[in-house]
């Protein structure tokens, strides 16, 4: 894989929910890659991206206060077991997660 395979976000995002491989520019002046999936604004119930003790200053809540988790890139582990909202750097590109057509031995 290179960085020219990827898709960068100032040209598209991918579809809402989407998992991807992207590139980050981290704020030290590196980059890393990971999987993550974009999360569009109101698109995503709060109860999905947050726990209970989740701080409610950080959500997003549409006009009938209606709590959404808030729009932007979110870290995925492969076995989809947590979301983070990246926070130490930019997404600058991604590209879709490939498909497994194989079983592991």
């Amino acid at each position: 894989m290179t960085t020219a395979e990827m898709i960068p976000v100032s040209k598209q995002l991918p579809e809402n929910g989407q998992d991807t491989i992207v590139l980050v520019a981290s704020g030290y002046g590196g980059h890393y890659y990971t999987t993550a999936r974009y999360v569009q604004k109101f698109a995503e119930h709060a109860e999905d991206y947050c726990d209970p003790e989740c701080d409610p200053d950080w959500l997003d809540r549409d006009e009938h206060g209606n709590e959404y988790a808030p729009e932007g890139w979110y870290e995925i582990t492969i076995e989809g077991e947590y979301e983070t909202k990246i926070n130490s750097g930019t997404v600058v590109r991604w590209m879709p997660l490939p498909k497994i057509t194989e079983t592991a031995p």
